[in-house]
């Protein structure tokens, strides 16, 4: 027989809040303005369960968790064999290469196409596509783009979960420890060479507002060829929306949502935190206990003290920041 599915999406939250807040027979019979409390209430929760859950040690959901595969790459010199072809539209230009030469941590940085000009990175589509700003039209042109050890991260970037960069790949050579930008940038300004990188910074882009934050990678020295690295981060969490209703983590992490939003429910009921949100915080000590002893893969591995079948040599990785 058809066993019926235990997964819960946003209309599942959305009655189960409007029950709480309103105490009525569901989100669909509320008016656009309280269905607009429902949903902030909604969006609240998720960034309490996702961001802040209310846990006695932090832990990071390994939903959330990227294994970070990235390239260090070097100056990307022209090329006779490679070309560029460009099309512009609306004050960009899409531009194509002939083989794959791109990589998304190259915005922000800039291309300068023969007898065209100099053009800012603004988006990446995939190793042959990128998209520059101003009118880079150009056909069969050779192009190079400066490196200066400095990587736009992963739209999805959050946070780091571990101390070192990892080398894919390479043995014999330390991994790459987080240090310090005031010693990072001393060591940039006093040495420009190019070499196998052994420290390395993150930092946040300046920003004017019009876009979310993004964060960049700084390294030192400045990468001397193409190098495959890894750096595990935890992904910003998003919220659900009527085209994705569905939370990460399946139904492992559902309940705890679901908590959380009948706990931020309440208090907008009663102006306080009362019984929900105690319950909150034995289902997000549960789920984290759960998610530990259940996902003990690469990641989890590094994020759990108890787990002894760690890959690599990171003892040193998961040190307290």
């Amino acid at each position: 027989m058809a066993v019926a599915d235990l997964a819960m999406q946003l209309s599942d939250y959305r009655d189960a809040v409007c029950a709480e807040a309103y105490g009525g027979s569901g989100y669909s019979a509320l008016d656009a303005t309280e269905q607009a409390v429902v949903n902030r209430i909604i969006r609240s929760a998720e960034r309490i369960w996702w961001i802040n859950p209310p846990l006695r040690e932090p832990h990071v959901w390994t939903c959330l968790q990227n294994p970070g595969t990235m390239t260090l790459w070097s100056d990307i010199a022209v090329e006779a064999s490679v070309t560029v072809t460009g099309v512009e539209s609306g004050g960009a230009t899409t531009l194509t290469a002939n083989t794959a030469k791109f990589y998304s941590s190259m915005i922000g940085h800039s291309i300068t196409i023969t007898d065209v000009g100099t053009f800012p990175i603004t988006g990446y589509t995939s190793s042959t596509v990128i998209t520059v700003s101003g009118d880079a039209t150009a056909t069969d042109k050779t192009f190079s783009i400066s490196g200066d050890g400095v990587y736009r991260l992963p739209g999805d970037y959050w946070s780091r979960t571990t101390r070192k960069i990892i080398w894919d790949q390479t043995d014999g050579i330390d991994h790459i420890p987080f240090m310090d930008k005031k010693i990072v940038d001393a060591r940039r300004a006093l040495d420009a060479s190019t070499s196998f990188t052994l420290m390395a910074y993150i930092e946040w882009v300046t920003s004017d507002g019009t876009a979310e934050q993004a964060q960049q990678l700084v390294i030192w020295p400045r990468a001397g060829s193409n190098y495959n690295v890894i750096m595990p981060y935890a992904s910003k969490p998003q919220g659900m929306t009527d085209a994705n209703p569905y939370p990460r983590g399946g139904v492992e992490m559902a309940e705890g949502l679901l908590a959380a939003c009948i706990a931020v429910a309440e208090k907008e009921r009663s102006s306080a935190r009362g019984d929900r949100w105690r319950e909150l915080e034995e289902m997000a000590e549960r789920t984290a206990q759960q998610d530990r002893t259940r996902h003990h893969n690469f990641i989890a591995g590094l994020m759990n003290r108890q787990h002894h079948e760690r890959p690599f040599d990171v003892a040193a990785l998961i040190e307290p920041q």
